[in-house]
């Protein structure tokens, strides 16, 4: 799974890429999209059993869920996330030594 967001940072070009890996699960015949799709929540579940979700109700999961340990037991479970950040850095022409390109 890849999810990409493009958007400006302190004026610049910029963009986050999160690619989700993990593959075929032979022990529970689980392909590569049912494992990553079933995974996320038997981690949560496993958390609020084990009493690291304290919140109650209904709540989005940024406002409940710790991301680092959330991306923790993904990793545990041999679910990779990679995070690639980009920013294009556009010089100032006025205070940069910049020239156009002769065209």
């Amino acid at each position: 799974m890849l999810v990409e967001v493009k958007g400006w940072k302190n004026g610049n070009k910029a963009s986050v890429k999160l690619e989700l890996l993990t593959d075929y699960q032979p022990k529970w015949k689980a392909s590569a999209t049912q494992y990553a799709t079933a995974i996320p929540a038997s981690i949560v579940a496993q958390m609020i059993i084990n009493g690291e979700v304290t919140e109650t109700g209904v709540k989005p999961p940024e406002t409940c869920i710790d991301p680092k340990t959330f991306l923790a037991y993904l990793n545990q479970k041999n679910v990779n996330l990679h995070i690639t950040y980009t920013e294009t850095v556009t010089p100032n022409r006025e205070t940069a030594n910049w020239q156009a390109p002769d065209l």
